[in-house]
């Protein structure tokens, strides 16, 4: 359980810094926070699984932690889910640093 957890801490850092670059300022995150808490605590499998939203489920790294205890294969995708978040956050800030300097100099 002690690398379900690791690798749980890692997936909610690479998840919030995905989420904390798409809204892109404190006003954005604050609004979609209440929202995305809202919609983990009924897709994803903590209280009851709903099998038929199995892909919602995948975009939340709760779902890899709480499935991952139970079963290995979640433990093996985890890490491929923060590399995908930390990758997506990267070209999220890349694509925002560029747009803004191309703003500028227009």
């Amino acid at each position: 359980e002690l690398l379900a957890l690791f690798l749980f801490v890692l997936a909610v850092c690479a998840f919030s810094m995905l989420v904390s670059r798409l809204c892109g300022n404190l006003q954005m995150l604050g609004m979609w926070t209440p929202v995305l808490l809202v919609v983990m605590l009924v897709v994803c499998p903590v209280f009851f699984d709903l099998g038929y939203l199995f892909w919602l489920q995948l975009l939340f790294p709760v779902t890899y932690y709480v499935n991952g205890i139970y079963g290995s294969q979640y433990l093996l995708w985890a890490p491929v889910y923060i590399a995908v978040c930390f990758g997506l956050s990267a070209l999220t800030e890349r694509i925002r640093t560029v747009h803004f300097r191309n703003k500028h100099h227009a």
